[in-house]
């Protein structure tokens, strides 16, 4: 590889990430109301899936396979859950958000290893410290990266906006029980109403199986928005097929032919099978930290309920409130406004630990979080919802900012805990954050959304105590020895 290209490849790898979940961040936004039922149902299996797959497959599939393939195999499970959003039945989108679970684990760990290594041989060709060279190109991938969600969800509304006229727009979704307003029905030509007899009702008792179900494009606008992100998902595989591998075969003199992590073609057949067996040791390795270090199972609440907050907004709060009180159309404008204050979020959180600890960052966090819960018990959308349009979006703000201080602290946590166990602890990570999504879109079909709100606020309060007992514990010098006696075991 070139010295030029290791930038090249980030920018192309970011680049591929950004294309890709443009189109899964949105669509994924829709499922609660477009797929109403067999979406979230969907999303549990997605998830479920995802938290097997990050402990099984990234270890044997990097050592077996290219990076550049792995990343290209796993995008094309997204493509095949956004071909499968064309037809969705139980049986076409519940195993396709398997396979893209499977998938995600191993686009998730192939990417971060890929961009390590590219830091890796970048700074040894500067000459510069490895953690600055792979902090800036982590930093330029996630900057990238977070904007997809911000761009898919605009690209939505504003493709809806332009290919339906104003006498098609869709005064409701899931019905209201205000006074009656017309739903057109886009399959026949008749106005239904939706009046005061329908005894729909959006917010904490919102029933996602029993609400009637109207059109909220038509089935036109929706095959030309999921073409349209197939295309991104295709356009991301293509991209990362672009990427030049990190074995670094590009040219036949024997000096070129170096892996960028030092190691000759001689060291490649031991090391290879190191990664093939990493699989197990990483499974034995997280297990042994879950029974013997007790902050393992101290942040298991905390990390559960990071999860269940991204799934309660992307699954519940869009359909419940969003998509019900205002419009269809809505639930694209509040995804991006939450993903836009993630992304501002994300880079002044990120410099917190800087001026004071995590324990007061996730405090005054749980603090607010719980704010903003209780402003969901007690409101009751009105009959004029359009009256309280700035509700809905300073919701949705900050459900963005509690959210991007988890996504940019709690990963620094796990590392601070688990110094010297990394690995064990990201993977622990890795199982219970999808799992915690997994969780509330697996309730949210069952349940009333108040029952959620309950369930969040609970693990909230409960996630906040253990990690203070965490960080109580981690003080004593007892449990510091007993920790370096585990680890020399």
């Amino acid at each position: 590889m070139a010295k030029c290209r290791c930038s090249r490849n980030v920018n192309i790898i970011s680049l591929a990430f950004f294309s890709n979940f443009a189109a899964y961040m949105s669509l994924e936004s829709m499922q609660s109301s477009l797929n109403r039922g067999i979406g979230t149902t969907a999303l549990c299996f997605l998830y479920g899936s995802f938290v097997i797959s990050s402990l099984l497959l990234p270890p044997l599939l990097i050592g077996r396979l290219e990076c550049r393939k792995s990343l290209a195999i796993s995008i094309a499970a997204y493509a095949l859950y956004t071909f499968a959003n064309f037809y969705p039945q139980w049986y076409t989108l519940i195993p396709a958000a398997m396979i893209l679970g499977m998938g995600a684990g191993i686009l998730w760990s192939t990417a971060l290893f890929y961009i390590a290594k590219v830091g890796q041989k970048h700074a040894a060709e500067q000459g510069k410290k490895v953690n600055e060279v792979t902090a800036a190109f982590f930093g330029r991938f996630s900057a990238v990266m977070s904007m997809s969600m911000l761009v898919g969800t605009l690209f939505m509304s504003f493709l809806i906006e332009a290919m339906g006229s104003p006498d098609a727009e869709v005064l409701i979704v899931e019905g209201m029980n205000t006074t009656a307003l017309g739903v057109v029905n886009y399959n026949t030509t008749d106005v239904t109403t939706v009046g005061e007899n329908d005894d729909v009702v959006c917010g904490l008792y919102y029933k996602f199986n029993e609400a009637p179900k109207a059109k909220k494009v038509s089935d036109v606008v929706m095959y030309v928005l999921l073409s349209c992100y197939l295309c991104f998902n295709i356009l991301a595989a293509c991209l990362c097929l672009c990427l030049d591998e990190i074995t670094g075969s590009e040219s036949s003199k024997s000096e070129d032919r170096i892996e960028m992590n030092g190691l000759g073609e001689e060291e490649r057949a031991s090391t290879t099978e190191e990664e093939e067996e990493s699989a197990f040791e990483l499974m034995k390795s997280t297990f042994k930290l879950l029974l013997t270090d007790p902050a393992a199972a101290l942040l298991i609440p905390m990390t559960l309920h990071y999860g269940m907050v991204q799934g309660f907004f992307r699954g519940i709060f869009t359909a419940s409130w969003i998509a019900c009180g205002l419009d269809f159309k809505y639930v694209s404008y509040a995804t991006a406004t939450y993903g836009g204050t993630m992304i501002l979020s994300c880079y002044v959180y990120g410099k917190l630990p800087k001026y004071t600890s995590h324990l007061k960052i996730f405090l005054v966090t749980a603090i607010f979080e719980i704010g903003l819960f209780t402003v969901t018990l007690v409101w009751i959308p009105s009959n004029d919802p359009y009256s309280e349009l700035w509700l809905y979006f300073a919701l949705a703000v900050g459900f963005g900012i509690c959210t991007s201080i988890f996504l940019s602290q709690l990963g620094s946590l796990y590392d601070k805990f688990f110094t010297t166990t990394k690995k064990a602890g990201m993977a622990l990570f890795n199982v219970w954050n999808p799992l915690g999504s997994a969780l509330a879109f697996g309730l949210s079909s069952s349940l009333y959304p108040v029952h959620m709100v309950i369930l969040c606020m609970t693990a909230c309060v409960v996630g906040q105590a253990f990690y203070m007992v965490a960080e109580w514990i981690a003080e004593k010098p007892k449990y510091r020895k007993c920790i370096k006696q585990n680890e020399k075991v």
